[in-house]
């Protein structure tokens, strides 16, 4: 079923109609189970098998978390050894035993030893790295002693399953979410208009900027015997426009669905393509994943001083970003798209005092113009990395890093893509930079109606135009296949 009917209104309206009807107060158990249900009912719509391997993770993880409150001493430790060893044991088996007996097949007969060793397709849950890495981190707060384990069965799996965010994230803690599903909750007027404006938000990105821009991007991209160095770079552009749009939008969607039912869920992109170095763009883009690694495998590889004096922070970074490419899927392209990005920011870390001691000496204005060639430079970087995440396969990302090199030329196809796309970037551009400059991602809201109305008019005639021409012109979600 296609992706963008887990917003259906309908159903939507009819899950929020009978979760008002439930008052709040005491009755807010009866929201949960209305919330769980319609969980459940959405992630059916995808395939109904999956809800076995969710509600197989759920009540394991649940269990799991109670034992290590309980015990004592190494008892604590083999029941958090358990934890690991079950949810990156799924995560691994569903996703990546197929790469694994590829690469060691390959390796193989690279040695002259033939096997005949193959894995058939292996059956994959919607959404299994965003809801597997949601328990793990709540095993592991318990463990560390931050949270308590939750005592209702189904108050964790609502926090597992909650809908808007079960399939791509955010990833949310339960430190963060856990109150919010186990208190009263009253929507607001004010909330529900913030909510339904960020939805609002979220499906004009995703569907007048990222689907329109997709278009342009999937012929630049096809596999070619011969690639042009116009074409590669134009291609990287929109694709990164793409991306961005794509799973920011469903980012706004999932917390304005959420702010409609009460609950604040975590913020995942603040303006990214404004970072200032590599660093900054780690804190701006897909927060959620990029805190959770830096929290739960380098900051646990730097406290532990036989992996810190062995590996030293330019090497935890290094670690801690293959870790994030190999959480996006299994393939050499992932893992290199990692170890690309824990190289910049390894040499990010090794440059910082020398940039620290530079701007010290910096009028007003070079600091100014520095800061915007360093947008200028972290954009390109995370640009020219967007090579090893797009294409097929390595190959694929290899044939298209010597076309940009080595291949000077440019075909009409790209040039008209680009200004199409150039567009797009100006309309994206605008609202980053009115949310860089106001800090909220809602300040159009705050706007005089004059002139918001009509600026919501013309999103609204859009997007009615879109789904005029049917499904068949909305894709996926980018961040499905993950």
């Amino acid at each position: 079923m296609h992706s963008l009917s887990l917003w259906s209104p309908l159903f939507l309206v009819a899950v929020m109609g009978a979760y008002y009807a439930l008052q709040p107060g005491r009755r807010y158990r009866g929201q949960n189970w209305l919330l769980l249900v319609a969980s459940y009912i959405v992630y059916s719509w995808f395939d109904w098998t999956y809800c076995l391997a969710l509600a197989t993770s759920t009540l394991a993880n649940f269990a799991i978390a109670k034992r290590i409150h309980h015990a004592e001493g190494q008892a604590r430790r083999r029941w958090l050894t358990a934890s690991l060893v079950f949810n990156l044991g799924v995560l691994c088996y569903f996703k990546y035993l197929g790469f694994l007996v590829d690469s060691a097949t390959g390796l193989l007969a690279s040695l002259g030893m033939e096997m005949s060793w193959s894995v058939t397709h292996l059956w994959l849950p919607l959404g299994i790295s965003f809801f597997t890495f949601q328990n793990l981190g709540y095993t592991l707060d318990v463990y560390k002693g931050r949270i308590k384990p939750v005592e209702q069965w189904q108050d964790f799996a609502l926090f597992v399953a909650f809908f808007p965010q079960l399939i791509m994230g955010p990833i949310e803690r339960a430190a963060h979410l856990m109150p919010q599903i186990q208190a009263p909750r009253t929507p607001t007027v004010d909330s529900l208009q913030r909510g339904a404006w960020l939805v609002f938000l979220g499906l004009t990105k995703k569907i007048l900027i990222a689907d329109q821009i997709g278009i342009l991007v999937a012929p630049l991209f096809e596999p070619s015997p011969e690639y042009l160095a116009g074409d590669v770079a134009i291609g990287a552009l929109l694709f990164t426009l793409q991306i961005y749009a794509d799973f920011a939008g469903y980012t706004d969607i999932v917390r304005g669905t959420g702010k409609m039912f009460g609950f604040e869920l975590s913020r995942n992109f603040k303006v990214p393509y404004l970072a200032r170095n590599i660093r900054d763009f780690w804190a701006r883009w897909h927060i959620t994943l990029s805190s959770w690694v830096n929290e739960y495998v380098f900051m646990s590889l730097a406290v532990n001083p036989r992996w810190n004096r062995r590996l030293r922070t330019s090497g935890l970074l290094i670690v801690t970003m293959v870790t994030m490419g190999a959480w996006h899927g299994a393939g050499w392209m992932f893992l290199s798209w990692g170890l690309y990005h824990g190289i910049l920011l390894a040499l990010y870390h090794r440059s910082r005092p020398y940039l620290n001691r530079r701007a010290q000496f910096e009028t007003p204005t070079g600091q100014r113009a520095f800061h915007v060639a360093s947008i200028i430079l972290t954009f390109s970087l995370v640009t020219f990395g967007e090579l090893l995440f797009r294409p097929s396969n390595i190959d694929q990302s290899m044939a298209m890093y010597r076309g940009l090199l080595t291949n000077y030329g440019l075909s009409a196809t790209a040039f008209a893509a680009l200004l199409v796309g150039v567009r797009a970037y100006g309309l994206i551009f605008l609202l980053d930079i009115l949310e860089e400059r106001t800090g909220d991602d809602e300040a159009i809201l705050k706007w005089h109606w004059i002139v918001r109305r009509p600026l919501q008019l013309a999103m609204c005639y859009f997007l009615l135009e879109s789904f005029a021409y049917g499904e068949s012109n909305i894709a996926d979600f980018h961040y499905f296949r993950f």
